[in-house]
């Protein structure tokens, strides 16, 4: 219909029609002639139109569909008047544009694959998905299990199939209650009609702006579509008194959110604004006004903004707490705490720079972890060490073990183990090493036996001591934390700390419950009011979900400035299904002197993407309303502000920050900031119904954050006391202590030359690779950064520190300056340390990780990265000669071909070559 609308368009036709004739009256051959900027353009708009014009008459939509993206690109107002007279290009151009921008939105579009896409690829993911479904059905039935959509499912047609049980439940419920109504789905709804019946027993209680599980199903207009039915056969009763914040707050917070969430009730995924109605009496207890402020930091998190941004609001912390009133009543007036104060992120991966800024301030902080927890390697390692000592018949829980870094076995050693149960058919993969250490070689056959050691040791306290002591002993004597703290790894600490703090809080003795327990959190979704209980007098750090039905005094924003990610991924659309992303890239030669690339994707796919942004943008309009709600007394926002442009205004700010512009008018302020500076700037808004304080700060600002005694920072987890031991020591297998300080350095002497060795500036290099990390994504970050990776090696003294920056900033600054990085950088898919086993022909495994690897053009590349330092071509060829590279290269082409099926090519980079860089790509 769209594409229609324009090709049929009375005046697109004689717009269009007028420029064929400007091609047969010799107007755009002067143009040409003379230069004209527009002349190449106009050729090939003529020609895309020619082509629409052939395929209307046979209604060919895919050729139209294909022609419209040349023609949109190349209609541009430009040209000199005086080359096309009497022709008036410009203006031509001016009525087709717009009517092609309203009619289509999408302009790069190939309705070829939209065909595609309904006659091969949409019939082939049915295909797979049957026949996954009736092997996950089979894989149910045989366990005799169902899952979550099972219970909804057969819950619906038992009542609907079975009229007799339906009217006994009927019969049987008089008052059917349902709380968070907002959140159910569908089927959820018309399982609870069903029990309603025709009967007048329903009674729901939710409100819209408050639907944030849209991940996990909920739908939104469910619960607009109920309330529109419920206010025209029931009653419907807005309840818009809140109880929380202070008036004063309360009038800002509704003048800061009605233009976010909007007013619109046509959309049904949209949930209109109310305003709240104050229903709390008394003052404030927080005496500062106005009662938002703003905390941003000029620049990017590239820049360092993001630490910058935090710092602030470590600093406003402090002075709150500082300034607050005196009176340490309970009461109303009582003195603010750091207990009083909650920062609230939209995702967990925004905790770690607020938790730095914290430690920096010594700011006491409990970071309610959630369910991803659990997920963090550390916590994995513990609990599969739990299981393994549990039950030493689970493989999973055992293989787990033996590649924690307590055993440390490779992963084609494991390989080996686990093909060696296959093939004896041996019960466990703990009685086949058990049973086969001496067929392993010496590193393996320690790791082994450790492993025997450490598996008997524990599985025989299981059932004598409670799941915490077995956790406590078990990280005191395998010298975990230990090798932790020696790497600076405190946060990692601070987590195993805390879950054997959980296990001694929960009271459970048995390994297996405990176990259980943990299960069932990371199985069980959170829901309102079920967020952890936080510790007295800290700081809280928890997302914005996990906040939800809870409220503090004070609440942070964390990262307002965080932009939603929106990908093309396979999309499920209400209305069209399943939709993949399908698109395609194909050189058009129309004229053979201009030949140009053309991208398109379907028209299917774009419309759902469209309408997936609008629903993922509503949901995030609703969870900054739910975070912003949850304050009582005072809410700051934190973030970073972006880069001013040429004309010294705000380009696009990111995530919430553009939604609060609406109300704050940000872009509007007389900024004027520097990135790199070292000025604070303050800004007062007061206006449109709401008051607010904005504070921007530049990136060299020092807030005076010292660093405080550990023992001044309140730890929430406590620290573990030693266990007396229940059973008689037994010597333990150990393994040599050169290989667990291998990555260490001695500091040199005060006589000594202050550099750091080559191999750890390599190390370091390597690391920043992987991470692709450089000094130009934020200076005083990468100082930091490779301070510390310098000091977790062992280089401690300030003069080698500074002299291993610089060696390191060279390198990289070399890299990136060469067309490698370029190439890398703007890759199809970019791939970092990537480790591999292989074998074949019944050969022992292979294992090793490679550097880099990107795929370009189609093509696999390996890279892998050199930084001896090599200053003529003699010792290049001693180099080559002595140290196996070309060997080194040619087993991971190997490698990686067994692996993708295709032979890659291979590229080795020497990045401190007479200081520029080196390519070897033709040895192999």
């Amino acid at each position: 219909k769209p594409l229609k609308s324009f090709v049929d368009d009375r005046e697109v036709i004689s717009a269009l029609n007028e420029f064929l004739e400007y091609e047969t009256n010799g107007i755009l051959e002067r143009a040409h002639a003379n230069g004209d900027l527009f002349a190449d353009d106009l050729r090939i708009v003529i020609n895309s139109w020619k082509k629409i014009k052939q395929a209307r008459k046979s209604a060919d939509w895919i050729t139209i569909s294909r022609c419209l993206s040349p023609l949109r690109i190349h209609l541009k107002q430009k040209g000199k008047k005086d080359n096309w007279a009497p022709g008036n290009p410009r203006e031509l151009v001016k009525l087709i544009q717009p009517i092609f921008d309203n009619n289509i939105t999408f302009d790069k579009l190939d309705l070829a694959l939209d065909q595609k896409l309904a006659r091969e690829i949409i019939p082939g993911i049915k295909a797979v998905f049957q026949y996954a479904n009736q092997w996950y059905d089979a894989a149910k039935d045989k366990m005799n299990g169902l899952d979550f959509d099972d219970l909804e499912n057969f819950s619906l047609r038992l009542l609907k199939d079975f009229p007799s049980i339906k009217k006994y439940w009927q019969e049987k419920i008089s008052a059917l209650l349902v709380d968070e109504y907002q959140d159910t789905n569908n089927r959820q709804r018309e399982l609870v009609n069903t029990l309603n019946g025709n009967g007048k027993r329903l009674f729901i209680v939710g409100d819209g702006k408050q639907s944030i599980y849209r991940f996990r199903g909920a739908d939104v207009a469910v619960f607009r579509q109920e309330q529109e039915t419920i206010s025209l056969e029931g009653s419907s009763f807005q309840l818009s008194t809140s109880y929380r914040a202070h008036p004063k707050l309360l009038n800002d917070l509704n003048s800061l959110l009605e233009p976010v969430l909007g007013l619109d009730t046509s959309l049904p995924y949209v949930e209109p604004f109310a305003p709240l109605s104050p229903g709390r009496i008394g003052l404030p207890r927080y005496g500062g006004q106005p009662y938002i402020e703003l905390h941003l930091a000029a620049g990017t998190k590239a820049d360092g903004a993001g630490r910058t941004a935090a710092e602030a609001v470590a600093a406003r912390i402090m002075d709150i707490i500082e300034r607050s009133k005196t009176n340490d009543s309970e009461g109303p007036d009582r003195k603010m705490k750091y207990g009083d104060v909650a920062v609230l992120c939209r995702a967990s991966g925004s905790f770690p720079v607020f938790e730095s800024a914290f430690e920096k301030a010594g700011i006491p902080y409990l970071t309610i972890a959630g369910q991803g927890f659990y997920d963090r390697p550390e916590i994995r390692d513990l609990l599969n060490a739990l299981a393994a000592f549990s039950d030493t018949q689970n493989d999973l829980a055992v293989a787990g073990l033996m590649r924690s870094p307590v055993v440390g076995f490779p992963d084609d050693a494991l390989l080996m183990f686990r093909d060696l149960q296959r093939e004896k058919k041996i019960s466990s993969l703990f009685e086949t090493v058990k049973d086969n250490i001496q067929f392993s070689d010496g590193e393996i056959s320690e790791r082994a036996k450790y492993l025997v050691f450490v598996v008997e040791k524990y599985s025989n306290l299981v059932g004598r001591i409670s799941a915490a002591d077995i956790l406590s002993r078990f990280l005191e004597e395998s010298g975990y934390l230990a090798a932790l703290a020696m790497g600076g790894y405190h946060r990692n600490i601070q987590n195993m700390k805390k879950l054997v703090s959980d296990a001694q809080n929960s009271g459970i003795v048995s390994v297996p419950e405990f176990l259980n327990s943990i299960a069932e959190l990371k199985n069980v979704a959170v829901r309102e009011g079920e967020a952890s209980s936080v510790a007295e007098g800290s700081v809280q750090i928890m997302t914005v979900h996990q906040a939800k039905g809870l409220e503090f005094p004070i609440v942070i924003l964390g990262d307002a400035s965080k932009k939603d990610r929106f990908g093309r991924d396979i999309l499920i659309d209400p209305i069209l299904g399943i939709v993949p992303p399908l698109s395609d890239t194909r050189i058009v030669e129309d004229d053979p002197k201009l030949p140009y690339l053309v991208a398109a994707s379907s028209l299917a796919y774009e419309i759902a993407l469209e309408e997936e942004r609008a629903r993922e943008e509503a949901e995030s309009n609703r969870l900054f309303y739910v975070a912003a709600t949850r304050a009582q007394e005072l809410l700051i926002i934190s973030g970073v502000l972006g880069k001013l442009n040429k004309d010294q205004a705000l380009g696009k700010m990111g995530g919430w920050l553009e939604k609060i512009d609406l109300a704050l008018g940000l872009r509007d302020l007389p900024l004027k900031f520097r990135v790199d500076g070292n000025s604070i700037y303050k800004y007062e808004v007061n206006g449109n119904g709401i008051e607010a304080n904005i504070t921007v700060y530049e990136n060299r600002i020092d807030f005076g954050l010292v660093n405080k005694p550990k023992e001044l920072i309140v730890d929430p987890v406590p620290v573990m006391g030693k266990i007396p031991n229940l059973l008689p020591e037994q010597p333990r297998p150990s393994l040599e202590k050169e290989k667990l300080i291998s990555g260490l350095y001695r500091a040199t002497s005060g006589g000594e030359k202050p550099a750091a060795p080559a191999r750890i500036i390599g190390d370091v290099v390597h690391r920043a690779l992987q991470l692709w990390k450089f000094p130009d994504q934020g200076e005083n970050e990468f100082i930091d950064w490779v301070a510390a990776e310098l000091k977790s090696r062992g280089v401690i003294r300030e003069r080698e520190i500074k002299n291993g920056y610089r060696r390191v900033k060279n390198i990289l600054e070399r890299f990136q300056g060469h067309e490698l990085f370029i190439r890398m950088d703007s890759a199809e898919k970019l791939l970092h340390e990537i480790p591999y086993s292989v074998g074949e022909n019944n050969e022992p495994y292979q294992s090793g990780v490679i550097d880099a690897m990107f795929r370009e053009s189609g093509r696999w590349f390996i890279i892998e990265f050199k930084t001896d330092e090599i200053r003529d071509m003699r010792r290049f060829d001693w180099v080559w000669q002595n140290e196996d590279y070309q060997q080194q290269v040619e087993k991971y082409i190997r490698a990686a071909e067994l692996v993708l099926g295709e032979k890659p090519e291979a590229i080795l980079c020497f990045l401190n070559y007479e200081k520029r860089i080196h390519l070897v790509d033709d040895q192999w």
